[in-house]
């Protein structure tokens, strides 16, 4: 199975197995992101309403539970990662992981709360993008 259909499936799982009580399509739609970005695939929208297309067909694939056109949305709207690009956000998250690193030293409160800044600061750069 390619990665684009594994992306499909991490998606509507999430979508359809509804394991928040709030925000299980946002959930859905930066996990599937994220896996994509992971694997050098990333979704190309080209203004906000390219966004809201997106979050529109993970509602359509919730009402239809059409994963087929769903899947060939999804493969119409990433592209791959260009090497450059790949090298820049390698870059950025070494600099992020050694600017602030939780150590064994540290109280677990404390490495918790600067892993939940990384991941913070990390899902605003997806939704910057």
């Amino acid at each position: 199975m390619d990665i684009v259909a594994q992306a499909a499936i991490l998606i509507e799982r999430i979508v359809f197995n509804h394991p928040f009580v709030d925000g299980n399509k946002r959930t859905a739609l930066i996990a599937g992101s994220v896996f994509l970005l992971v694997n050098n695939l990333k979704i190309v929208p080209t203004s906000d309403e390219e966004e809201l297309i997106y979050a529109k067909e993970i509602e359509r694939l919730i009402l239809s539970k059409d994963r087929e056109h769903f899947l060939q949305w999804l493969r119409a709207h990433i592209h791959k990662l260009i090497v450059k690009e790949v090298n820049v956000m390698k870059e950025e998250t070494k600099a992020k992981k050694n600017s602030q690193k939780p150590t064994p030293a540290m109280p677990v409160q404390k490495a918790i709360e600067i892993s939940m800044k990384q991941f913070e600061k990390e899902l605003e750069y997806l939704k910057d993008r």
